[in-house]
Parts: C-alpha cells; structure tokens; sequence
C-alpha cells in the first residue's frame, strides 16, 4: 500500500494524533543532536538533489527526508545562536502554529476564524495598554515587521494627502528617518509610489541615535523648498545595532509641524514588558503609530507582529476597498478584519503569541527579555575584559558589535563562523566601518559559550 493510501487525505484525527507523535520524536531527536550545532551551512545545490520534490514511497522514507531538512535546518533553539533577531518560539508558541495548522482558520473574516479574531483584538487592545494608549486605539497583526512598517507608512500618507486613492501621489510628500533605519522604510516608501529618493535621512550620533539638531534642520529646510515632511520613523531599537531613538524628541518635532510619527519598534517595543527596561522607549505612547514584532523578543514564531494606532479611526485610512462577497455580517459583534490588512486570506497570527502570554503571564515574559538585556551587557563586560577583543558601541539591549583586534577583516571571521557551523552570529557595518555582531535571544545562551566563540575567533584568525 502506498504511503498515500495510509495517510489519508483529509486526515482522521486517530492519524494526526499517531503521525504526529513520530514527526515530534524525531524532531526532539534532532534537537539533542544538533545542542552545540547552530547552523549546518552546505550548497544550495546539494540541498535540492538531497530534498527533491518527490512523491516517496513509504512512511520510512519520508521520515528520511524530514531528517534531512531537520538536520541542515538553522537550529534557532540553540543557545548558540546568536545571530539573527529571530527568537527560539516558546511550548506557547508552538500550540499555537500546531493549532493553526490543523485548523487552518482565517483572522480576515469572521465566519473564517471567530475564535482567531477574538484573540487578536484581546491581544491588541493588551499590548496598547502597554503602550500606554486609552480605549481609542487600536492595531491589526500582521504578516511581520516590514508588512506592519509598510501599512503604518501607508496610513500616514492617507493621512496626509486625503486623495491619494483617487488623485495619486503629492509629489511633494517627503519622510524622515535615520540613517540606520530599516531597508524595508526605503522599500516601503519605493512601493508606495512616494520614491526612495523622497526618504531624507537623518545623521544619527555614536550611539546610532537620530541627532535632533540634524532632524530639526531638515525637517525646517524641507518647508523652506515648499515639500510637505509627512512622517518621520524612529527606531527603538536598530537592526544594525540596537540602538533607540529619543522618541520624545522626535515626538515633539511632529506635533510642532503636524508630522506622522511612526515608532519601528519592531525589535525594541518589547522592552514596554519590563518595568526595569521601559524606559528606553520613553515617549512611545506620543506615536501616531507603532510596529512591533512578536516573533522577536515575544518569543513567537515567525511570523507574528503588530501595527498599533494611537487613534483607531486612522486604521481604515490604510485601504480604501470593498469586497461585497466578504460582507453582511455585523460589524460590532461579527467584525471582520480584511478591510486593515493586505491580506485577504489573512493567519491567525496572534495565536502564537496567545498562548505564549497564557502560559508565562507578564512577569514571566517580562523576566525572559530582562535575562536577555542582562546576559548582553555581561557579554559586552567579558569581551572587553579580553586583550584581543573589543566593544566599543555599549549595547542598550541585546543587540551587540564587537571586533577582534588581530584582523583586519571582520567579514572574513564572520565567514569562518557560520562555515564551522557550532555558532550563528552576523556581520554588520556601522559609519563606514565593518563588526561582528550578535544577538542574544535565548535566555540559556552564557558565559561559556561566549568564551567557545571568542575561542573559535581566535583559532580561525590563525588559518
């Protein structure tokens, strides 16, 4: 018998429950395995003759190929890695991607995903009391930071130009935002019709924080040439290296000109979790709107994160459509979401983070982030205490950049990390010049295995 005859299409619940336990045991299996391996880096090519698209012939052989994509997998669960802003999900997160794959329920329409809508607003209106925000706002989940980031973009410009659906772009819109921001401000401003060459970037200090004395000059010169500064995006919390914007500042400059102030918080808004570290992100709550990633510090899966609105009545601002087959249910208590997303057929992308917070509770997620800011500026005290290396960028959360002294290549080193596989770090350039850096976003990530990298550094700078 064949194995698509034992597996039936669609499935009974007797082989969800039999099937599933196996593919969980081995990937358990897999985990003990690879404990000191995060990634297991070979060619593209090799990988597609090893996992082509097929039809197996047995249950044996498709656990075969599962063990092959388990083992060159990059195993984030790993406390040595450390390289991207991607976290280890949590037992939470995990109910909440089985749960969805099973039942595979839409947060667009209510008759799709009743349950799945309730979590979301539930969730939405928790996290803007976090910020800070009162019964009028509001937010939708979407389909990770750059989808949020570009959604709150194109609300400012609605905002801004009331006729944008109909009449086109004002040519004479401009944005402002660090020189450090995300490529996906550029992209979005790109998308939007607006023109990357319409993003003034603003000079940012040692620290990798937007100089005011420089925003304020442009956004005055930008009124003097007759152009219309519409948004400026802070960062709380950088990709490159984790740096935070002085949000009250920046505040302060969009309601004396009637700017958009749109705070990518993507990686740093989790910090709103901890009393201890809230106040790196002081002045969010002045924002007109905010993105914030679970999959980040949140410990979700990827992907899962948020569009927040100070004022919930901007967020039909972002799309201007109907869809009447979508329509006839009561939009107080049957609301679907469609009419604020991109998507139609739209996850239910706040499950993950549901049953995360269910389970951990805010103390328990507040602690998580406050372990993982405390290892980073341990991190950063141990390799400065080396005679080799150096941090010359102290970290204000869990981002951190570093250099070994010996080598002129910094890529280089970087290279030789990820071939060896043991560690994930990455490379970044900041003012021109080139570090290794890391991110520390598993709370078992310690000491030692700090000490075993700067160690592997060292090995292979002698190759």
């Amino acid at each position: 018998m064949s194995l698509n005859e034992t597996l039936k299409y669609p499935a009974e619940s007797f082989q969800i429950q039999t099937f599933l336990n196996e593919i969980i045991s081995l990937i358990c299996e897999k985990l003990n395995e690879r404990e000191n391996e995060a990634i297991n880096m070979v060619e593209v090519s090799k990988l597609c003759e090893l996992l082509p698209a097929i039809q197996v012939k047995d249950q044996k052989e498709l656990m075969a190929k599962i063990a092959i994509y388990l083992d060159h997998a990059t195993n984030v669960q790993s406390p040595q890695f450390i390289g991207h802003q991607v976290a280890a999900p949590s037992l939470g997160s995990m109910v909440g991607d089985l749960i969805h794959a099973i039942f595979n329920n839409s947060a667009a329409v209510y008759d799709m995903g009743a349950s799945g809508i309730a979590v979301e607003k539930n969730l939405i209106q928790f996290f803007t009391k976090k910020v800070g925000w009162d019964e009028q706002s509001g937010g939708i989940f979407t389909h990770g930071g750059s989808l949020s980031l570009f959604s709150g973009i194109l609300a400012a410009r609605a905002w801004a130009q009331s006729d944008v659906w109909t009449k086109g772009v004002d040519k004479s819109l401009v944005g402002l935002v660090p020189e450090i921001s995300h490529y996906s401000v550029t992209r979005s401003f790109s998308m939007l019709g607006l023109g990357s060459e319409n993003v003034r970037k603003v000079k940012v200090n040692d620290k990798g924080q937007m100089i005011i004395s420089e925003l304020k000059l442009q956004v005055k010169n930008l009124i003097k040439e007759k152009r219309k500064p519409f948004v400026i995006v802070a960062n709380a919390g950088s990709t490159a290296i984790g740096s935070f914007d002085d949000l009250e500042e920046v505040a302060g400059i969009c309601q004396s000109h009637k700017i958009w102030f749109h705070v990518d918080g993507a990686h740093g808004a989790s910090s709103l979790m901890s009393p201890t570290y809230n106040s790196l992100v002081k002045g969010i709550e002045l924002a007109d709107s905010i993105t914030w990633d679970a999959h980040k510090m949140l410990q979700s899966s990827s992907l899962s994160a948020m569009l927040l609105f100070k004022n919930k009545n901007h967020m039909p601002l972002m799309f201007n459509q109907e869809a009447s087959y979508l329509d006839g249910a009561n939009e107080t208590e049957f609301p679907n979401l469609y009419p604020f997303a991109v998507e139609c057929t739209k996850p239910v992308n706040s499950l993950k983070l549901y049953f995360h917070l269910l389970i951990e509770g805010e103390e328990g997620i507040a602690k998580i982030i406050e372990k993982l800011f405390e290892s980073t500026f341990k991190f950063y005290q141990l390799i400065n205490n080396q005679d080799d290396f150096i941090s010359e960028i102290e970290p204000q959360a869990n981002i951190l950049v570093f250099k070994y002294k010996k080598s002129k290549n910094q890529k280089s080193l970087y290279k030789k990390v990820i071939k060896d596989g043991q560690f994930h770090i990455t490379y970044t350039e900041f003012r021109g010049e080139g570090f290794l850096r890391f991110t520390v976003m598993n709370p078992s990530t310690n000491e030692d295995h700090i000490h075993k990298l700067l160690n592997f550094i060292r090995s292979s700078s002698l190759c």
